[in-house]
């Protein structure tokens, strides 16, 4: 059983499946909330977390809120507030009758936990450590821009075409506390590239409501104010009181913000605070107003003296001038609850003029739906890539190659023919022919030596590579029959893009396993020219000449001396003798050149390729080896970004 979780900085979410691939995937409550408050806080010695430390916040203490943006300072006090929310979530957890049996069974559970896509690798597993050390069995932490990917993809809400999410899509996902980027390109590539980790998300905006309310309420009580900020600076659970408030608030306002605007309403909300003996009120607005002037517009100290719009902004820009360089994106997938607000979406849109920008009707779920998403992917990939490697190490490939090897030698024995006799055998049955060569003796050595020096140039390799090139296709296309034949029985996508062989999870959300054709059929190629090289010039070569050439010479000149002497002392003779020229002459020119003697030699070399067992069995090894090494080279580079 897969388990997304979206533990985030203003608020998280737990979602659940038994199979990705069905699309059957249900949300966790806790605390009675689908997505629930990321709080944490004791109540009568008892943690207590979600909405339920808002609900006792009056009685409950050590209250924690905002406690992920902390996470990367490496403060122990951080870790523990993370841990001690996770164990209580997952008491939550154990209370479902769903799910409760299975959350701490390590054979059947899984927790896929999102982060930031900017955190380093270091960042990722110490909070994989705190996730296993509160308790989550067999945790996966996962990019929050990947799980938004993923989500998009097998949402039916957004009906998003499925060849537009094969070609550009950029996720600019706005939490709590971070704005992230993350860009996919091309179909055949699907690796997700982190383009910034901006510290810009709700909860900033929560603290200058805070901000915003004590500036007001300066004015009228300064030294009461003044007195409550030193509360606030001073304890995190004072100050996540007031943040719980400010996010009811926050959240209340842009979930109707149209009817806000339209009746141009206020929220109030007052907060009690308690120290040095007294009790202190907080008094919180939010108006359209305050949105605008003080949220959106206003320069800020929070922001280096930027507006929330002008830091946004500039990192739309910088997002678009790096992706534009590749490509702008057909697509733009705006998630994280943050997303509802009409003027984020507005510069997402005026900045992306030309992509599609889209947003969930429940963007609080996307990252924690896309989680269980990717908890399958992977798993159904890792299966897959089992599988894989087991039919490398079977003799599947070996055997396909061994039954295409005869079509292999017939193809390229006659290319192979026409060059050696045109390059290699015509010009020396010229030199003979004319005087040049003395005894046929010399002819049959300066051939054989022309034939091995012609063997290894590139005139004959690509006469080969033409008849060995479309023999390589067919083959590897046999081997991805088996191939596609593993990848549907683990539910992952198998498709070809530009001589790419790509096997990948459906949804297209991760990087497949990639293999070049074309690199392949390269080594192919090399192979078949060096065994065949080694075999002419290992001595078969003069073998051909015997067959060929020189059986048409011997032929025309043994008559009576092979009747006289016998054939073989004849045939001995006339290979060292000096042929006047006018018996030379008497052969025709074109004679080696005939189509008798073409299809002497073609037999010849298909005879002695399949006759050699050794050869035979060194082209089956050579080129299986090469597909089998192709193949194990891209599932051990996916296997290994998936660990990463």
């Amino acid at each position: 059983m897969y388990f997304g979780f979206d533990l985030g900085d203003g608020e998280s979410c737990v979602h659940w499946t038994k199979d990705g691939s069905t699309g059957m995937v249900n949300v966790v409550p806790v605390s009675g909330r689908g997505s629930f408050l990321s709080a944490e806080a004791k109540l009568a010695g008892n943690t207590i977390v979600g909405h339920a430390v808002r609900e006792n916040q009056e009685n409950a203490e050590d209250v924690h809120v905002c406690f992920k943006r902390r996470f990367l300072s490496g403060s122990p006090e951080t870790d523990r507030v993370i841990r001690d929310f996770v164990r209580g979530v997952l008491c939550e957890l154990r209370k479902n009758e769903d799910v409760g049996a299975y959350v701490d069974d390590p054979e059947n559970a899984c927790f896929i936990v999102g982060c930031p896509a900017g955190w380093k690798e270091a960042d990722r597993e110490r909070y994989r450590g705190l996730m296993t050390e509160a308790g989550l069995k067999n945790v996966k932490i996962v990019s929050e821009s990947r799980a938004a990917f993923e989500n998009a993809l097998h949402s039916t809400e957004n009906a998003i075409d499925p060849d537009l999410a094969e070609q550009t899509v950029l996720i600019i996902d706005i939490g709590s506390s971070t704005l992230d980027f993350a860009y996919v390109k091309d179909g055949n590539e699907y690796a997700v590239s982190t383009m910034g980790n901006v510290l810009l998300g709700g909860g900033l905006m929560d603290e200058m409501i805070v901000l915003h309310s004590l500036e007001m309420q300066e004015a009228a009580a300064p030294e009461q104010t003044r007195e409550i900020r030193a509360l606030i600076e001073g304890s995190d659970s004072k100050k996540s009181r007031l943040m719980l408030a400010v996010r009811d608030m926050k959240e209340d306002y842009f979930r109707n913000e149209d009817l806000f605007l339209s009746e141009n309403r206020t929220l109030e909300k007052t907060v009690k605070l308690f120290g040095n003996g007294r009790v202190y009120q907080v008094k919180l607005t939010l108006s359209p107003e305050i949105v605008e002037n003080w949220l959106i517009t206003r320069p800020h100290p929070l922001l280096d003296g930027q507006s929330f719009e002008d830091r946004l902004r500039d990192s739309l820009v910088s997002v678009y001038e790096q992706t534009k360089k590749q490509q702008v994106p057909d697509l733009v997938v705006l998630t994280g609850g943050p997303s509802r607000m009409h003027f984020f979406q507005e510069l997402c849109r005026s900045q992306f003029r030309t992509s599609r920008v889209i947003v969930s009707d429940s963007p609080e779920y996307d990252i924690s739906r896309g989680l269980v998403f990717v908890g399958s992917v992977d798993e159904n990939m890792t299966a897959c890539i089992e599988d894989i490697k087991a039919y490398v190490e079977s003799d599947a490939v070996e055997n396909i190659v061994g039954s295409a090897v005869p079509q292999l030698v017939e193809s390229i024995s006659q290319p192979m023919t026409d060059a050696i006799l045109t390059h290699c055998v015509k010009p020396c049955f010229q030199a003979w022919r004319d005087g040049q060569v003395g005894t046929l003796s010399e002819f049959e050595e300066s051939a054989a030596h022309r034939m091995n020096q012609f063997m290894h140039s590139g005139t004959l390799q690509e006469a080969v590579r033409e008849q060995v090139e479309p023999w390589s296709e067919q083959v590897i296309l046999d081997v991805q029959k088996d191939l596609c034949e593993i990848s549907r029985r683990h539910h992952v996508d198998f498709s070809i893009h530009d001589w790419q062989l790509n096997i990948q999870p459906e949804g297209n959300a991760q990087t497949p396993i990639s293999i070049d054709f074309i690199r392949m059929i390269q080594g192919i190629v090399s192979v078949v020219l060096i065994v065949v090289t080694s075999m002419i010039c290992g001595g078969a070569g003069v073998a051909l000449l015997a067959t060929g050439p020189l059986g048409i010479i011997l032929g025309a000149l043994l008559g009576a001396l092979a009747a006289w002497v016998g054939k073989d002392t004849a045939r001995n003779l006339i290979m060292k003798m000096t042929i006047p020229g006018w018996m030379r002459r008497m052969i025709p020119a074109d004679s080696i050149l005939s189509q008798e003697n073409r299809r002497k030699i073609s037999a010849g070399i298909c005879q002695g390729m399949m006759d050699d067992a050794g050869m035979v069995r060194d082209l089956v090894d050579q080129v299986s080896e090469c597909v089998d090494t192709a193949i194990s080279e891209a599932a051990d580079g996916v296997e290994q970004a998936m660990v990463a």
